[in-house]
């Protein structure tokens, strides 16, 4: 029987000093990464990185104070690992015979910009075409994958879980406030007083709170709000079933439960994503909803897990009608608009551009974040910008990865997902099961935005796409080294 003086000390209490520390470590990067302009600037990308080294530090310690450093690994690491072994090859410095087999027209073209450099040597030079660009990626890459494999050892309880995503909803909430308040008294700079946005659109700010890109933040509050209603469907699926009944007396009962704010924060969550104005943003939303309908339709009683998503989908539509119904009906034509234009689409063209930066480097790619450097010689688009990215991650990681590092990524992420969803098909727990849900149509989102989006190079991004990651496959553990 359980005293009473051991039943007034908390959880985190009795846990040890550096498994406090390691969460407290996760839970700070969950809320800096975001409101540090999405961690895509040097100085935050290094903070991010420093601390989760720290936290990692912490970790092993923990492991070495008891003579044993025990680390499972999670479903895909082999094929992520090699993904990012190439990304640190494609950064370093190869004798130029080694270039010439690898990467032909990478080394043609290094050639033929070192004609016009005095004194320039092409003994030694790299596949990448902007190798300090790819060495900061590259960087930026090992910190979320040690990141992910910190959740995957150590976010094990269910209470450790649940503090994860209350964490990244109050964040994400608090984010929509800023930009939806940004958007009433815009002035041209993040934070009123930060950097100045690159440009404006006809109904508002291309910016969405702390982010420069309205997509990054759509892609980050898609996996926030996956995640919130995963918990508010495990609230649900926890309790008996009832009869049937009207749309308020149901909605009242969802509010008065714990889970109730978090429903309503994630109202707001999903009303910002149709507010700012991202159409990539909005299709990955309706995917991620649609995903929660599919799957939770699965579950057992299906109407109570079902009838969860609804509620939630139609009150964020009912939200975001309300804050913006001009902004969401002219976010609607312009998707529907360049859909049915596709062969003047600008994203389109530039993506028809990309393809044959492909084709000149199928194997290895031009090197990780080298689109900028490289696709001014491919380039037929006219307009009067500079493309910094093809505007789609997918695209994006074939020109610079190559096939092997675009199927690298395909056989990690899908090693992830089949894990996840055998995960979820095992779990005996409903509420276990709700969560493998959440953290499904969170990555599915994610995937399916990042097909006409530029988002998850964003350092939070990736985190929170790890977060979800961690929680899918939690679990399906194996022992790496003990």
């Amino acid at each position: 029987m359980t005293s009473r003086s051991s039943r007034r000390t908390s959880p985190l209490a009795q846990r040890s000093w550096n498994e406090r520390l390691v969460e407290v470590g996760v839970l700070f990067l969950l809320v800096f990464t975001p409101f540090a302009y999405g961690t895509v600037e040097p100085w935050s990308e290094a903070i991010a990185e420093l601390v989760v080294l720290a936290t990692a530090t912490i970790w092993v310690l923990g492991m070495l104070r008891d003579w044993e450093i025990r680390a499972d690994l999670p479903p895909g690491w082999v094929a992520g690992l090699l993904f990012l072994l190439l990304v640190f090859l494609q950064a370093a410095s190869l004798p130029h015979a080694v270039i010439g087999l690898v990467s032909p027209w990478s080394a043609t073209l290094q050639d033929s910009a070192r004609a016009y450099l005095p004194g320039a040597t092409t003994a030694w030079t790299t596949i990448s075409l902007a190798p300090d660009a790819t060495w900061r990626e590259a960087l930026k890459l090992a910190a979320s994958g040690l990141f992910f494999v910190i959740v995957y050892n150590t976010c094990r309880t269910p209470a450790q879980v649940r503090r994860a995503i209350w964490t990244v909803v109050i964040t994400g909430s608090a984010i929509a406030v800023l930009g939806l308040a940004q958007r009433m008294t815009w002035n041209g700079h993040l934070y009123w007083i930060g950097p100045e946005a690159p440009h404006r659109q006809a109904f508002g700010p291309h910016a969405f709170g702390p982010f420069v890109n309205r997509a990054h933040f759509a892609a980050l509050a898609t996996v926030v709000i996956a995640l919130a209603v995963a918990v508010v469907m495990s609230d649900g699926m926890s309790r008996p079933r009832r009869a049937a009944r009207a749309l308020v007396p149901r909605l009242g009962e969802l509010l008065g439960r714990p889970s109730g704010s978090m429903l309503v924060l994630t109202a707001l969550l999903g009303a910002a994503v149709l507010i700012a104005g991202s159409r990539g943003g909005i299709v990955g939303l309706a995917v991620t909803f649609l995903t929660l309908a599919v799957l939770s339709a699965c579950e057992k009683p299906t109407e109570r897990s079902a009838s969860v998503v609804g509620l939630v989908g139609g009150v964020t539509l009912l939200a975001g009608a309300w804050l913006g119904v001009e902004i969401l009906m002219h976010t609607a034509g312009r998707l529907a608009s360049e859909a049915a234009t596709l062969d003047e689409s600008m994203r389109v063209l530039r993506w028809v551009d990309a393809a044959r930066m492909i084709n000149a480097a199928p194997i290895l790619g031009t090197g990780l974040a080298s689109f900028e450097d490289a696709f001014p010689v491919f380039r037929t688009v006219a307009y009067p910008a500079r493309f910094t990215h093809a505007e789609s991650d997918w695209i994006q990681l074939a020109s610079d990865t190559g096939m092997v590092g675009a199927m690298l990524v395909v056989l990690a992420v899908g090693q992830v997902l089949w894990a996840g969803v055998c995960a979820w098909r095992s779990s005996a727990l409903p509420a276990d099961r709700a969560l493998r849900i959440g953290a499904l149509a969170a990555l599915a989102g994610l995937i399916v935005q990042g097909a006409a989006n530029y988002t998850l190079p964003v350092m939070s991004n990736q985190l929170y796409a790890a977060l979800a990651a961690g929680i899918l496959v939690a679990g399906t553990r194996r022992t790496g080294s003990s």
